[in-house]
């Protein structure tokens, strides 16, 4: 298995085992991962963005756990250090509604993951700017950048025209 399809399976199933989630039981991440594909995590820069929302925070904590070197994004990185910490942490300041704060975010990245998400319907952080053009100009920003792998954490009802939050904001469209 490749270190981009073993990333991808490691995060499926984080995402099935954390707190709070559809899980089944928690297990610990170097099981769930195993010992071949975590060294070659190791060996990546990883960019998280969305490292301080839910996805995002439980994927951080599985990497650090994991002694994972990850670059965490957030808006405001004084702040998301001071909560969450910043062993193993590099924090980088940048904001997805303005593709101008991306480039330094993106630099030297291998492989980064999308986990930014907006439950704001209207305003600067409608789904439109955040969940559309924001991962769009990630994607550019990294592709730039010449990042290997961008892995998407979105929602299993993504793009689903017919779903109840698109009554405001489209939300599901943009996610998708």
């Amino acid at each position: 298995m490749t270190a981009a399809r073993s990333l991808t399976a490691w995060i499926l199933c984080l995402l099935l085992l954390m707190p709070g989630g559809p899980g089944v039981v928690m297990a610990a991440p170097e099981t769930v991962v195993g010992e071949t594909t975590a060294g070659l995590l190791r060996e990546q820069t990883v960019l998280l963005a969305g490292a301080t929302g839910k996805n995002g925070s439980a994927i951080l904590r599985q990497l650090k756990a994991l002694n994972v070197p990850v670059r965490a994004m957030s808006r405001n990185a004084e702040r998301a250090a001071s909560k969450f910490g910043s062993d193993g942490i590099d924090w980088v300041e940048a904001d997805v509604t303005e593709p101008e704060t991306l480039g330094a975010a993106v630099e030297g990245v291998d492989v980064v993951i999308w986990a930014v998400a907006t439950a704001m319907p209207f305003g600067g952080n409608r789904p439109e700017k955040v969940d559309g053009e924001g991962m769009a100009s990630m994607a550019q920003a990294a592709k730039a950048a010449g990042a290997k792998r961008m892995l998407v954490i979105t929602s299993a009802s993504s793009g689903d025209e017919d779903h109840f939050l698109n009554w405001v904001g489209d939300m599901m469209i943009w996610k998708g």
